[in-house]
Parts: structure tokens; sequence; C-alpha cells
């Protein structure tokens, strides 16, 4: 009894170093705060929605590891906490960035009331064994997961550009984070599974190449309007031209040269822009030319 007490315990720590890691995602960017980061928090803020995407789909993710922790018998309440650390990571980032609000408060109690829900169907002993065996499952919890994974993944591929953009990049962060927090928890506690995802990592890396991003090259069949040309249409829709012409001052006209090759140069040409957007609403109505 005592060896199966001590196999139990270890098995537990385990689980709960493998909730532990995907949530010190958040934790460690709180900490550091890059202006990157404060920038994705601070828009998905403002929008609303984006921020609501992102802890909903935690809080799923969340119910999909205590579905897990129920099906191997190390439901504790020290793991439905630890199984909740990422969710209340992304809550205290948007609290940390955001400062206290109506808002924060009343997502982070339907929040709360979600995981205690599935606490509360997942521990109820009654509720439980009237599923059927093969239900009541490890892999069930992780096909779950993957599945939400998928559903978002499908929705990009029909709409790579519009999709994203609705949801966010702080929600994108939590369905990869929320993902690998299931995926390890599942690893930890079902050995195999472990086993079978580094060997499909490895074998990955030498089978499945890279695109390389390769760029198909068609021949243009027509060529791009002059530049004075362009020049010229673009400064005549603009909407303030008028008032700056009646009061005989020169049109403002801003060039913004910006670094290409990665994420993070487009990052930070997206964070000074924003912020000129922010602090001087006029430039709102500036559009570019490519």
């Amino acid at each position: 009894m005592s060896s199966r007490h001590s196999f139990a315990s270890k098995r537990a720590i385990v689980a709960g170093i493998a909730l532990v890691l995907p949530a010190s995602i958040y934790f460690l960017l709180a900490i550091v705060m890059p202006r990157q980061y404060r920038l994705v928090v601070e828009t998905a803020l403002d929008h609303g929605w984006q921020f609501c995407i992102a802890i909903a789909v935690l809080v799923a993710y969340t119910v999909c590891a205590l579905w897990a922790l129920r099906a191997r018998g190390i439901l504790t309440p020290s793991l439905v906490i630890l199984a909740s650390s990422s969710l209340i990571a992304a809550l205290l980032t948007g609290l940390l960035v955001g400062g206290p609000s109506w808002f924060i408060f009343f997502l982070g109690a339907a929040a709360g009331i979600g995981v205690l829900t599935g606490v509360s169907w997942v521990s109820n002993i009654e509720l439980w064994d009237r599923l059927p065996v093969r239900i009541r499952s490890v892999w069930v919890a992780s096909a779950i997961a993957i599945a939400i994974y998928l559903s978002f993944g499908s929705a990009t591929v029909l709409s790579p550009v519009h999709f994203p953009r609705i949801l966010g990049a702080f929600a994108i962060l939590s369905i990869f984070v929320g993902l690998l927090s299931v995926i390890l928890l599942v690893a930890a506690i079902r050995p195999v599974a472990g086993v079978a995802a580094v060997c499909y990592v490895v074998i990955a890396q030498f089978v499945l190449g890279s695109n390389g991003h390769y760029i198909p090259m068609k021949q243009a069949k027509t060529w791009p309007p002059a530049l004075d040309a362009t020049f010229s249409e673009w400064l005549k829709d603009r909407a303030d031209l008028d008032a700056y012409r009646s009061q005989n001052r020169a049109y403002p006209v801003v060039f913004v040269s910006s670094e290409g090759g990665g994420i993070y140069a487009a990052a930070h040409a997206y964070g000074v822009l924003s912020s000129l957007d922010r602090h001087c609403p006029p430039s709102a109505s500036m559009s570019s030319l490519p």
C-alpha cells in the first residue's frame, strides 16, 4: 500500500511540474514585459473580445487537464490550482498591463465559475461512473485539446489573414500554451505518450523537411503605376487635405522605412505606428503606399 501511495505521489509531482512549465511562459513574459508583449496585451484588452477568447480557450484547456487528472486518479486540490496556473497567469497579465477594472473582474469571475464547474463535474463520482470506460480516459482529454487546436487551425487555413486578426496575438499564444499544458500533462502521467511524442519530433526533424519559405515566381501581366501618379491619387483621397489647404499649410507626409525579414522587425514597426496612432489621432487616417 505504501509503495503504491509513493508511486501516486511521484506521479502527482511529475504532473504538477508538467502543468507549471507552460504557465511559466506567461509569468516570465510578465516579469520581463518586453514592449512588444505589452503592446500585444494592450491590444487584446482594447478590443475586449480578443482577451475574452484567450481566457475562454484557457478555461477549456484547464477542464481538459482536470479530465486527464481525474482519469488517472490524481485530482487533488493542489493539482487543480496548478492546472489553472496558465489561466491565472493570463488574468494576472491583463491585470498588470491594464490595471484593475470591472472587465477583468467579471472575466475572472466567469473563468473561475467555468473551472469550478469542471472540477465539480469530474469529481462527482456518480456522474463520472456513468460515463463509458473509454470516455473516462486520458486520451479523451488529449483528443479534445487537439480538436480545439485543429479547429482554430482549420479556420486559419480558410481565412489566413482575417481570422488571425480577429483572434489577436494574445489569443493565439493562449491556444499554444493551453495545448502545450495538456500535451505535457498527458506525457507526464502516460510515459508511453511522452515517448511517442519525442519519437515523432525526432523523426519529423529528419523526414518532414522545411518548406524553405519558397515563393513561386510568376511573370507580371501588368506594370505597376508610376510613383508620381500613385502618390497624387493617394494625396487626393486624404480626408483632411482641404483643412490644410484652407489654412494655407503644407500637408504632412510621413515616410516609414520598415525593416523586413522577421517578425521582430515587423513588431517594432507595428509598435511605433500604433503608439503614433494612440497619441496622435490624426495619424490614424494615414494610409501607406507599398
